[in-house]
This record gives C-alpha cells, sequence and structure tokens, in this order.
C-alpha cells in the first residue's frame, strides 16, 4: 500500500511539473489512466484552474466533466465565471447528476436562466427533477445514471446492452431490474449473469432488493441502510415504486462526513448554512455570523450568574475562600454535563436508545452520577485539605468543614449536571427536535447558573447554618 502511494504521488508530481512547463500533450497522456479525484487534486495545485481544465475540455468533454465534479466548489464556480458560456455548459453536462446540481444552486440566481439556454434538453429536465428534491433527501443525494433492464429480456441481451453502456459506469455491482411500467422488481449480480445461461430470462433469476429508499426519505436514515445491510449501492424509488435513482457507497461517505460535521457543529453551538465552503474558502464573515448567534444568547444568559453571586453576597463576603473553588465547581459541572449529554445524543444518533425507554435511561444516569459524585467529592475534600491549609483566618471555619462544603457541594453538582445531560436532548428529541442542539455551550452554561446556585446554598447552610 505505501508503495502504491509512493507511485500515486510521484505521478501527481510529474504532472504539476508538466502543466508549469505547459506540456500539455504529455500532460494528457500522462493523466489518461489516472483516477478522477487525483487529477482534480493535481488541477487544485496548479496555478491556474481554468487554463487546466480549457486544456481538458477540448480534449475531451466527458473527461472534463468527471473530473470537474471532484474539484472543490470554489473551483467550479470559478470555472462558471472564467470559461465562456457555451464551454462550461458542455463540461456542466457531464459532471455527476448529484454534483451538478449542488453546484447549479451555487450559481446565482440572476444568471441561471441565461445558463440554461445553453443545455440540452435531457441535461435540463434531469437538473429541475434533481432540484425538486430536498438536498438532505434520497432524491436530493441520488444520481440519475444507473443501468436498468427489462424483466422480460434474456441474458445475452443483457450482457449485449451492458458492453455498450459500462465504459460510463461505476460501482457496477447489481443491475436492477424493471417492468415496462419502469417498476422496480429486483436485482441481479454481474456474477450471476456471466454463470446463467444466455438464453434465460431475467425474471427467472431476478432476486429480491435487499433494502431501498423513497426519493423523500432522508439521508441519515439511508445511511443507516448502508451500514446496516453492507451495501455498496441502494436504489431510490419513487411513490409508484419505480426506479428513479441510485446511491452509491460514495455518496454516503460524503452524507457521513456531512451530518458528522453538522452534529459538531451544534454540539459546540455553531448555526448552520447551505452549501458550506471549506474552512479556507468561506469568508470571515460568515464564520462570524455561524459563531457569534448562540454566543450572544449564551452570554446573555451567562449574565444571570452575576445575578446568583450577588444574591449569596453576604455568604461570599464573610467566608471569602469559597471565591477560590468556584471555578472548581463550574468546570467539573460543565465537564459532566457536556459528556452526559453526549453519550446520550451518540445513543439516540444510532438508535440505540429511544424516548419510550426514558425512565430506564435516566435512572441508569442516575446511578452513574452517585457514582461520579462519591468519587469526586471525596477527591475535591482532599484536595481543598490540603492545599487549603493557609485559607482560613483563625476564627474562621476550620479547612475540613471549608472541605466537607466543598466536596458536597460538588457532589451535589455532579449529580444535577448528569441529569441536565441526560434530560435535555430527551426532552428536545421528544418535541422533535435536533438533540444536538443543547449540548456542549448550552448545557455548560446552565449548568454553571444551577452549580453557582447549589454551590452557595450549600455553603450557606452548612458554614451558617
Amino acid at each position: 500500500m505505501i508503495e502504491l502511494d509512493t507511485l500515486t504521488e510521484n505521478q501527481n508530481n510529474l504532472c504539476i511539473d508538466l502543466i508549469e512547463k505547459k506540456q500539455y500533450s504529455e500532460f494528457l497522456r500522462e493523466i489518461e489512466t489516472m483516477p478522477y479525484a487525483d487529477v482534480a487534486e493535481v488541477i487544485e495545485e496548479s496555478d491556474d484552474v481554468t487554463e487546466v481544465m480549457k486544456i481538458i475540455l477540448a480534449d475531451s468533454d466527458s473527461k472534463a466533466g468527471r473530473i470537474t465534479s471532484y474539484l472543490s466548489e470554489a473551483d467550479q464556480l470559478e470555472l462558471f465565471d472564467n470559461l465562456p458560456t457555451e464551454s462550461f455548459a458542455k463540461l456542466f453536462a457531464n459532471m455527476e447528476p448529484d454534483i451538478r446540481v449542488d453546484l447549479f444552486q451555487l450559481i446565482p440566481e440572476d444568471e441561471r436562466k441565461q445558463f440554461l439556454r445553453f443545455l440540452d434538453h435531457k441535461t435540463v429536465g434531469n437538473l429541475f427533477l434533481l432540484d425538486s428534491y430536498d438536498p438532505d433527501s434520497a432524491g436530493g443525494i441520488m444520481s440519475t445514471e444507473f443501468e436498468a433492464v427489462c424483466i422480460g429480456m434474456t441474458v445475452e441481451e443483457v450482457i449485449t446492452e451492458l458492453k455498450d453502456i459500462e465504459h460510463r459506469t461505476h460501482n457496477l455491482f447489481y443491475i436492477f431490474v424493471i417492468d415496462d411500467d419502469k417498476v422496480l422488481k429486483g436485482r441481479v449480480s454481474i456474477r450471476e449473469l456471466l454463470f446463467a445461461d444466455k438464453d434465460e430470462i431475467i425474471g427467472d433469476i431476478v432476486k429480491d432488493i435487499i433494502a431501498a429508499a423513497h426519493v423523500d426519505e432522508d439521508q441519515e436514515d439511508v445511511a443507516k441502510k448502508f451500514e446496516k445491510y453492507d451495501l455498496y449501492n441502494i436504489p431510490v424509488i419513487n411513490g409508484k415504486n419505480q426506479l428513479v435513482g441510485l446511491i452509491n457507497s460514495d455518496d454516503i461517505l460524503d452524507v457521513i462526513r456531512e451530518e458528522e460535521t453538522e452534529d459538531m457543529e451544534k454540539l459546540m453551538g455553531i448555526s448552520q448554512g447551505d452549501h458550506e465552503l471549506s474552512y479556507l474558502e468561506s469568508s470571515i464573515f460568515s464564520h462570524f455570523k455561524k459563531r457569534v448567534i448562540w454566543l450572544i444568547g449564551l452570554t446573555i444568559l451567562g449574565v444571570v450568574s452575576g445575578l446568583v453571586i450577588q444574591e449569596f453576597e453576604e455568604t461570599l463576603h464573610k467566608y471569602v475562600v469559597l471565591a477560590f473553588f468556584m471555578p472548581l465547581i463550574a468546570a467539573t459541572g460543565g465537564n459532566v454535563g457536556s459528556q452526559a449529554a453526549s453519550v446520550i445524543i451518540r445513543a439516540l444518533a444510532l438508535d440505540e436508545i429511544s424516548i419510550d425507554e426514558w425512565f430506564e435511561i435516566i435512572f441508569k444516569e442516575l446511578r452513574i452520577a452517585l457514582m461520579i459524585a462519591v468519587s469526586l467529592g471525596i477527591l475535591a475534600f482532599f484536595g481543598v485539605s490540603l492545599i487549603g491549609q493557609n485559607m482560613t483566618t483563625a476564627d474562621g471555619p476550620s479547612i475540613y468543614l471549608i472541605a466537607q462544603t466543598i466536596g458536597v457541594a460538588l457532589s451535589l453538582q455532579v449529580i444535577s449536571a448528569i441529569m441536565f445531560g441526560t434530560c435535555f436532548p430527551l426532552i428536545v428529541k421528544f418535541f422533535k427536535g435536533d438533540p444536538a442542539l443543547v449540548a456542549s455551550p448550552a448545557i455548560t452554561t446552565f449548568v454553571d447558573i444551577t452549580g453557582l446556585i447549589i454551590y452557595f446554598t450549600t455553603a450557606t447552610v452548612m458554614l451558617i447554618g
């Protein structure tokens, strides 16, 4: 594998060198057998993406389109801006259908109508079909390039047809079988075709579909089907059970990465946006908009912490030593609360638990909380006793009473934070929301406030009585 990676790297470096020297004939010969993804990587490292794509487009419309499908959205838009519209239309028509519709949605709306005039009717029809589906649905990520044969064809007829179309098909593991009304009837593997009698009717060897996706099905649910059944691809059907598209494993990898990014941003309180560019391609203002909304809300909520401290000002003034351990209470509560929320959110996402099991979930987390609370409470007691010998006056409470107070308060804070971290995602899920929205920053801010209340209430009770 290392040797293969080295060969790929050497070939990529050679292509970059040929581009720099403008030896385009040699460059075209070199990329003849290279994967489109590697060619796109080479082009993105060149100084002029548009110039290189012009060379490839002049050599082959089909190859240029496929390579463009692997370029970043920023480079795709650069080609739209710099190439003559007629040239870009040829390239656009040969892109992967699902990637093509994503690019079309990024084109400024006032320029779309003019651009459509340069596309053939088939491309426009396919574009509008995919554009009509929710981008996060099976229909929004499917490809309309798939191979289907009629149930009444013979094996020989199917093989003859495949010889004509195989060159434009990737991941060809199964041939899908339909009837005259395009209703999906089953599948036949390439292996079964090779070993079947050439005069045998496809309908006699067709196998049932393992799983199918409806055009309106959420892409995350489709990804779960891939995982459950170990699929290479999955057919997409409409309300009449007609085969309308195909989702391949590479599309699902993109979905998984997109969903993971979305969940991570939600966990960190970052607002979502459509058609996200990469980090460096995104503008500073777009990053500002995504981050600031949650932070403003949480900062306003955080001001409540000041009101809590003000309410217990007398206790804090009398026992200044308590101020030294406020960060301990806040940090521990935020950590255990976010940790509990992350565990529950992950379990919900993987369908390991459901809101119908709320009592069992809460009871289990409560027992976990008690064990953690006792462990951290004892640790806090000995820690405060050790480092706090010089923090109290002679007429004040002993350091051991202070340590005991902090240990009890920390234990109560741990139990409270874990319960909040457990219950919030379940409540949001019950109301059909996304549990990730209540994670990390939201949990931390809320737990900080309740932690201060618990801390000073416990101190008031145990130290003042």
